[in-house]
């Protein structure tokens, strides 16, 4: 697990680790309780907008994950529209990885929301990256919708007050749509899943051709 902030919400309580010569290992809390529905969404949003780093600002093109994504990036027709943000200013955030509803408990009687499996967990994070994963991945994985569905989806994320006001206060207002190209690649060039690689393959095709296609009209 990464070293996080004390205070950060969300977090597992570590109880202690172990590093020997062939195995590492770590003691965590009992987290009890159900993953979240839709109905606690407010409840995930809230988690989100506690891990944005508010004191601090990166170059989005100097942090490790957006390195990790342009060299597999490379070759792709996308690379001149993702080169443009590499010298934007953002405030970076407690990236999670794999930040979906099946990778949280929610303690219904303290209604304290838990996140777990920090094994990909970065700091600093690209804004708006788990919060587009937990979008794609559930639409893909659970509600079986298809790319243009999924489209769809964002586009409603996008016009949303809540995303709104969380890409005004991350400084990504304006460039969502190449953020969700470039956290694309990321997830299948680099994070390369096991399930889903098909429906979010198919996704990024159709957003390259019709998210390229709106900017040049």
């Amino acid at each position: 697990m990464i070293s996080l902030p004390g205070s950060a919400a969300g977090i597992p309580k570590l109880f202690g680790t172990f590093h020997g010569e062939n195995l590492s290992a770590f003691a965590m809390e009992f987290l009890d309780g159900e993953s979240p529905s839709v109905a606690n969404a407010g409840m995930v949003i809230s988690l989100l907008n506690s891990w944005v780093q508010e004191k601090h600002n990166v170059i989005l093109g100097e942090t490790a994950l957006w390195g990790e994504m342009a060299a597999v990036g490379s070759l792709s027709p996308l690379r001149s529209r993702l080169e443009a943000l590499q010298t934007r200013p953002v405030r970076p955030v407690i990236w999670h990885g794999d930040f979906t509803p099946w990778n949280m408990k929610l303690d219904r009687r303290t209604q304290r929301c838990t996140v777990f499996d920090w094994e990909r967990g970065h700091l600093p994070g690209v804004p708006g990256w788990d919060w587009f994963h937990f979008v794609i991945q559930s639409s893909a994985l659970v509600k079986n919708l298809s790319a243009a569905a999924m489209r769809d989806e964002l586009e409603q994320l996008f016009r949303s007050e809540i995303f709104s006001a969380y890409a005004a206060r991350c400084g990504i207002a304006g460039c969502e749509r190449e953020l969700v190209l470039a956290y694309l690649l990321y997830d299948l060039e680099v994070r390369k899943p096991v399930e889903g690689a098909k429906e979010i393959r198919a996704l990024l095709e159709l957003l390259t051709e019709s998210w390229t296609t709106d900017s040049k009209s």
